[in-house]
């Protein structure tokens, strides 16, 4: 079997990928490794061997930047502006490229698919690797994957404490879920002890539990900016840019599509910057500043504002990125006795413009809701959640409330899961469905949900953790075997 490995500039994923990489050639097993830009390659070199096989795209896209002719013609009969869109968004979000035409665009696509399809080419390549599709370049490896019959084993991480899931495609299991759960409501003795057991527990601390990220979200939103920037850590990024610089030339940026380096560092210290200084303001612009200012006899539906770019949205539910225009188009969607419940995730807060909020607020049926009010405490007191792809949505079924899914979500198939196709539907899919809950098991649908998963997080450190390694070294090796 060969697996071919991919590897870009996220934050330490490298340093795990290479180790599940040295895992399955020490259980037998050919490995490729393709590389989005040689400022990748920069920071992994001392750790690759000698024997390992690198292939690196900036390399490939310099060579080939005046083409943009797709080799493989059946490619064309895909949407791949939308393959494309979640870089895009990245672009855009943080100001990159500006000078960049429409040519250099249909470069990188066309680039792209050519890239893998070359690799593919050279060799059978049996499965693809790396986390959930979530960017261009995973993307164009998973199409061209596709057409030569290689399976995608996307690590992703789960709304399930210390689980992971393996995707095969850029959406989610979410079928897989529904038919565990038929299989355990038909079934007329418990089958799977641990499943039922992790669950029960899970669901029994469910309300008290808060996931860890939000923690750590509120506590980065209270750390002050000189302790954030001037660190050790910070000058060593500096110091190392300019090695690579040194190296390879300031030229080799204009092919480092997805984050060019200093670039992108700067546009992340600007918009900590401006977001440090907007958070005040946005403070004082909330509706509800605590969970005792809403009334428990009125109807409310929440709408949780969610971080951008993230591919979450951009690859399962690109047309819903516009988050103002989401509001907009639910409150003019909402029936007359409902209110909107508006609450931004707590890594978006302030990213946005203190305008944008007051646009939020001057909507009659709206309410601004303080970004440290526990969701679950908001989902209890609403009728349910209108939702793109937010964990939001998973709760609120969880907690027996109705959900309305704009985009593509684990959750999807869940039968107290509404899936609007357009917003031209949401006031009947409210007035018809809203109180229409079908009784469905939590523990068991927990349950179900958990037999997907595989004990381990989805955490990148530069400090491996050895167990997931072999976790998911060992898991694609049973995905061949059987």
């Amino acid at each position: 079997m060969k697996t071919l490995i991919l590897i870009n500039q996220a934050p330490h994923y490298g340093y795990t990928y290479i180790e599940i990489g040295r895992a399955l050639i020490k259980k037998g097993h050919k490995v490729i490794y393709a590389l989005d830009s040689t400022f990748t390659f920069f920071e992994y070199e001392s750790y690759f061997s000698s024997d390992d096989e690198v292939i690196i795209f900036s390399d490939f896209f310099k060579k080939n930047y005046r083409n943009t002719k797709i080799s493989t013609k059946k490619f064309y009969d895909e949407d791949l502006w939308t393959m494309f869109f979640s870089d895009y968004e990245r672009i855009t979000a943080y100001g990159l490229h500006k000078k960049k035409d429409s040519f250099y665009f249909k470069s990188v696509i066309a680039n792209l698919l050519n890239f893998f399809t070359e690799i593919f080419s050279s060799g059978d390549i049996d499965a693809i690797l790396y986390e959930n599709v979530s960017n261009s370049f995973a993307y164009a490896a998973y199409l061209v994957g596709k057409e030569n019959n290689a399976i995608y084993l996307g690590l992703a991480a789960t709304a399930l404490p210390n689980r992971f899931s393996i995707e095969e495609h850029p959406f989610f299991e979410s079928q897989a879920i529904m038919n565990n759960y038929r299989d355990i409501i038909k079934a007329t003795s418990e089958a799977d002890i641990e499943s039922r057991n992790w669950a029960e527990d899970y669901y029994a601390n469910f309300m008290a539990i808060e996931p860890d990220y939000m923690s750590g979200q509120r506590k980065l939103l209270e750390k002050n900016l000189a302790s954030k920037y001037l660190d050790k850590s910070k000058l060593f990024q500096i110091t190392f840019i300019l090695r690579f610089f040194k190296k390879y030339g300031l030229q080799e940026n204009f092919f480092n599509f997805q984050n060019p380096a200093l670039l992108i560092n700067w546009a992340y210290f600007k918009r900590n910057v401006r977001r440090k200084f907007r958070l005040p303001r946005i403070n004082k612009l909330y509706d509800i500043q605590n969970i005792e200012q809403l009334d428990t006899d009125s109807n409310y539906l929440i709408y949780p504002i969610q971080f951008h770019p993230e591919a979450s949205t951009s690859v399962r539910s690109p047309i819903y990125i516009n988050e103002y225009y989401n509001i907009l188009n639910i409150s003019i969607q909402l029936p007359f006795n409902y209110t909107l419940l508006v609450k931004e995730h707590p890594s978006a807060v302030g990213f946005n413009k203190v305008d944008f909020y007051r646009k939020i607020k001057a909507l009659p049926n709206v309410k601004l809701v303080n970004h440290n009010i526990r969701a679950k405490s908001l989902i209890s007191l609403s009728k349910g959640v209108i939702t793109a792809t937010n964990t939001m949505g998973y709760e609120a079924l969880i907690m027996n409330k109705k959900t309305f899914a704009l985009g593509r979500c684990f959750y999807e198939t869940h039968p107290n899961c509404v899936v609007i196709n357009n917003f031209n539907e949401l006031f009947k899919k409210i007035k018809n469905e809203i109180e229409d809950i079908e009784v469905v098991d939590p523990i068991k649908y927990i349950q179900a949900y958990y037999q997907i998963t595989y004990p381990g997080s989805a955490v990148y450190k530069k400090e491996v953790n050895q167990k997931f390694v072999e976790q998911v070294s060992s898991q694609i090796i049973k995905r061949f075997e059987s």
